[in-house]
C-alpha cells in the first residue's frame, strides 16, 4: 500500500543579533521562508509572499550548506543586492529554497535588519 505523505524536515535557524535559534520543521516542497513564517521566526518579512519582488526574506546560509542549495538564478542575484543588510558570498532569498530531504540540518541566520 503506498501513502502520499510529505515529510516534516527540521532545520536551525540562528535569528541575530541575540544569537538565539529556533528550530524549524518543515514539509517537503515549502518554501523556506514561508516555513519560517508559520513558525514565527523573527527578522523573515517575505513582503512579497515568496515572489522574489521584496528581498525582505533575506538569510546567511553557513557555508558548509552553500554549495548544497544549487545555484543561485539571475533574478535572485539581483535581488540580493537590494537587501538592507549587504549580502555576502553565503546570502540568499529564503523564498528560493525549498525544503528537501538533502537539507535536514540546514542552518542559516537572519540579517540584523531587513528594511
Amino acid at each position: 500500500m503506498s501513502h502520499l505523505h510529505s515529510r516534516a524536515h527540521g532545520f536551525r535557524i540562528f535569528i541575530q543579533p541575540d544569537g538565539n535559534k529556533v528550530k524549524v520543521d518543515a514539509v517537503d516542497g515549502t518554501s523556506v521562508m514561508k516555513a519560517a513564517i508559520a513558525s514565527g521566526v523573527r527578522g523573515i518579512i517575505g513582503e512579497c509572499g515568496g515572489d522574489l519582488s521584496c528581498a525582505s526574506c533575506h538569510v546567511f546560509v553557513v557555508k558548509e550548506w552553500f554549495d548544497l542549495l544549487g545555484p543561485i538564478g539571475a533574478f535572485e542575484d539581483e535581488m540580493l543586492d537590494a537587501t538592507s543588510e549587504d549580502r555576502t558570498d553565503c546570502s540568499r532569498l529564503s523564498c528560493q529554497i525549498v525544503v528537501t530531504p538533502s537539507l535536514e540540518g540546514l542552518t542559516l541566520t537572519v540579517p540584523a535588519s531587513q528594511r
